[in-house]
């Protein structure tokens, strides 16, 4: 059985949950403490992988080098 959409976002739900709630709520607090483990952790991974993406290009570039002077 599916509910109407209109009726999920009624009015009368915000009423009996007391109303919008201003400030800071525990998932503000989450999402906040969640972004501070994880983005250091993507910005470590991501200048970890700077050398291994200079190896890579630089090993291409070669073997498009070696192909050019087969040729």
């Amino acid at each position: 059985m599916s509910h109407s959409f209109a009726a999920i976002t009624s009015p009368d739900v915000v009423a009996l949950q007391g109303g919008p709630q201003r400030g800071l709520s525990w998932r503000h607090a989450a999402t906040l403490m969640l972004l501070m483990v994880t983005l250091p952790v993507f910005a470590l991974a991501a200048t970890a992988a700077m050398p291994v993406l200079l190896v890579v290009a630089s090993a291409e570039a070669m073997r498009q080098l070696w192909n050019l002077r087969g040729r």
